[in-house]
């Protein structure tokens, strides 16, 4: 039966208000379905249940909800040791993204001086500035407007495919 991988969205609520500059994260999650329509409705229902709350060191509560999928991807063959679950195409230099091996998450745990055993989710004491959606760019600004994930200026000879490229899914750059 064919694997795939569905890449999962999910938006915070503060104290049950979706806030303007909300925050959310990405979730890689392995779906195996006969076809592509019971992957869709599996990752559905996998996303449904990610659903996660918390209280932050003020006493606000949040909760991350599944909002939808970003991306639906068949396997190029069943899961095991090296096998690419996720790719993307970077668009600029792929250098910035890459850390130094204290840096990778696996061994930055190692490190935490935390006595807690697990991360600590807390917000900012203030939102950051974020500029009207759609508004002028801000002066060196490198992005351009983006409509449904796409961003302009488009060039024509790409197509939405596999690129080919062996590329982590980094949270850095997404």
């Amino acid at each position: 039966m064919p694997w795939y991988t569905a890449v999962l969205l999910r938006g915070e609520e503060v104290d049950g208000q979706p806030g303007p500059a909300r925050r959310g994260d990405v979730l890689y999650k392995l779906v195996e379905a006969p076809d592509a329509e019971s992957a869709y409705a599996r990752a559905l229902e996998i996303g449904a249940a990610t659903t996660e709350s918390y209280t932050d060191s003020d006493g606000a509560s949040g909760t991350f909800r599944f909002l939808g999928l970003a991306e639906l991807v068949e396997l190029l063959g069943p899961p095991g040791d090296g096998a690419e679950v996720y790719s993307r195409f970077v668009s600029t230099p792929p250098e910035p993204m890459l850390r130094d091996k204290e840096d990778l998450a696996v061994f930055a745990a190692e490190k935490s001086s935390s006595e807690l055993p697990d991360p600590m989710r807390e917000l900012r004491e203030t939102l950051p500035y974020v500029p009207v959606a759609g508004g002028a760019k801000a002066v060196g600004s490198n992005h351009f407007p983006a409509v449904c994930g796409h961003s302009f200026p488009w060039k024509s000879e790409f197509q939405l495919s596999r690129t080919g490229l062996r590329v982590s899914p980094l949270p850095v750059g997404l």
